[in-house]
């Protein structure tokens, strides 16, 4: 038995042999040719602000024919951080009057998941010039859609006009400006279902968002009140500087003009607890004097008043 067991060493060693001469991959003499490597080199990662703060996507409707405090208090319905974060508006109770401060809610994604919205991002389209789209000529007082990307070397910024009300082409639109807001239309309505659109595996689950300061902006016109407009329990201003004195004043005189100012640190703790229960219609009393405020949450890349 042993010439048997040396002739079959003898045999894996010339096979080893020839494998060898061949190089990795060859085939050996006989046997069919090896099949070629299958999939498409992976594409490399988009690059994108890392840092805590750093704003990497945001998602703004606004504008159009509202009210100017409704502007001032909207907010992003998405915004995406260096570090994860994803903060998206909460739902707000159907009910007249409605809270005074807007519910937002937060939740991290990973890396891999944020792969995949940016990809998505660039086939809409938002890696590439800023711009700005018309509807064509459709709709009247509708409000804008803006797409700020920083992602691939740069920042982006691209808005479209009555991007959800004009889903048809105007007029006085291009073949090629409707197919780009239609690619527009299609991200942003993929990108507000995160789950879907990234994986649920690569999403933490929601909780509520706390933010670090909020914009107060006072008016002296106390809330109207009407049978349509009940009136509210007033609530006492808590803070040591009075309304009449709180912040500085925004906008032009003989239009409409606020005075803004940010709260933050002991001052939002002590401030927060009276927010949550106050709403749009709570008059707000200062020195013996009633007031209407209105309230922003500031995001983490945030900071100051906006300007009216």
């Amino acid at each position: 038995m042993r010439w048997i067991a040396h002739l079959t060493g003898l045999l894996l060693a010339a096979v080893s042999l020839t494998a060898c001469v061949a190089g990795p991959g060859a085939s050996l003499p006989g046997s069919s040719p090896s099949a070629p490597p299958t999939g498409s080199p992976a594409k490399p990662p988009i690059q994108h602000p890392t840092g805590r703060d750093a704003l990497v996507l945001r998602i703004t409707i606004d504008g159009g024919f509202v009210p100017p405090h409704v502007i001032l208090t909207t907010l992003p319905v998405l915004s995406i951080y260096g570090d994860g974060r994803v903060i998206v508006q909460g739902a707000v109770p159907a009910i007249y009057p409605g809270p005074v401060l807007a519910p937002l809610w937060v939740r991290t994604i990973t890396e891999a998941g944020l792969q995949k919205v940016l990809a998505a991002a660039a086939e809409a389209g938002l890696l590439g010039a800023d711009r700005h789209y018309d509807d064509g000529g459709l709709v009247a007082d509708a409000p804008t859609t803006t797409f700020i990307l920083n992602a691939g070397g740069g920042t982006h910024t691209i808005s479209a006009y009555a991007l959800a009300e004009a889903e048809m082409a105007g007029p006085n639109l291009s073949k090629e400006d409707a197919a780009a807001r239609k690619a527009l239309r299609a991200f942003l309505e993929a990108v507000t279902d995160l789950p879907k659109l990234a994986g649920e595996s690569e999403l933490t689950a929601e909780h509520p968002y706390t933010p670090h300061a909020v914009r107060v902006f006072v008016s002296d016109e106390p809330p109207f009140v009407d049978e349509n407009n009940p009136e509210q329990d007033p609530i006492a201003w808590p803070l040591k500087a009075p309304l009449a004195k709180f912040g500085s004043m925004q906008g032009e005189p003989g239009g409409f003009q606020v005075q803004c100012g940010v709260v933050e640190g002991a001052d939002l703790d002590t401030l927060l607890p009276l927010i949550a229960k106050a709403n749009t219609l709570t008059p707000w009393t200062s020195e013996g004097k009633s007031y209407s405020i209105y309230v922003r949450p500031l995001l983490p890349d945030e900071s100051g008043c906006a300007t009216v």
